[in-house]
């Protein structure tokens, strides 16, 4: 991990990301090994090495809550060089909590905070807040304005071509409260998915592992749950169909 000076400032990437199935945790596993699973995701984001003009800070929230900010030293990277960093470290923490049974759902955000040791406040992890549990799925994206600000980047023709292992563009289902219902509401909206199943296949995960666990996952979920193991089993088809595009796309080196 990079060091330099954190507290301040800063414009950068936000990661928050929520632990699906913990609610009756203790009922599964012991404490013990709920603790050391976590421990196993901390020191995978302690040893990663990133550009020493980068700097990757995690907070843990509550007992089932990552918070993981990157930031350039002097803003020496642009927002969607971080954003690519981002994905490196998301996808093998995907990977690491799938054979954990650790299922991530979260959002990334670009924008302003500052941190020091203790928290982290700011627009980019207001907005990550707002959003991070509204994605009816197993899956991480970007929230909803940072979509929208990277799609008027495109508009102004400045060139930003996404690897398909990193993003892909998708339709996202949320389930959104509305204030003047005052109640959720199904809502499905565009915006750019990280493609963790790229790490998956570079690992040792083939397709059929994949569906496999998820659809063992789905059998032992409550009923209000499975909708989400169906809607991440469609997204790792669409992922996988990628290669009629590209058929090097998952191929390992």
């Amino acid at each position: 991990m990079s060091h330099f000076r954190a507290t301040g400032l800063n414009n950068g990437v936000v990661v928050l990301l929520d632990t699906l199935g913990t609610k009756g945790i203790l009922g599964k596993m012991s404490p013990e090994e709920y603790v050391e699973k976590w421990k196993h995701l901390r020191q995978y984001i302690h040893k990663q090495r990133m550009p020493s003009n980068i700097l990757i800070r995690d907070f843990f929230l509550f007992s089932d809550t990552l918070v993981i900010t990157l930031f350039s030293k002097n803003n020496e990277l642009n927002m969607v060089q971080l954003l690519l960093y981002s994905t490196v470290i998301v996808k093998y923490l995907f990977y690491i909590g799938f054979k954990e049974d650790l299922l991530f759902r979260g959002v990334i955000s670009c924008g302003e905070f500052y941190t020091n040791e203790e928290i982290i406040i700011g627009n980019a992890i207001d907005l990550a807040a707002k959003y991070y549990e509204q994605p009816d799925w197993i899956g991480i994206s970007l929230t909803p304005e940072s979509s929208g600000w990277l799609d008027e980047i495109i508009k102004q023709n400045q060139h930003i071509d996404f690897p398909k292992t990193d993003f892909v563009k998708y339709d996202i289902v949320y389930n959104r409260y509305f204030s003047d219902i005052n109640a959720k509401k199904k809502i499905t909206e565009r915006s750019y998915a990280v493609n963790w199943i790229h790490k998956m296949y570079m690992v040792d995960y083939t397709h059929d592992q994949i569906v496999g666990k998820l659809k063992e996952l789905k059998k032992n979920a409550p009923n209000d749950a499975k909708i989400k193991y169906d809607r991440t089993l469609k997204f790792v088809e669409y992922c996988d169909n990628l290669i009629t595009e590209d058929p090097d796309l998952y191929r390992k080196v």
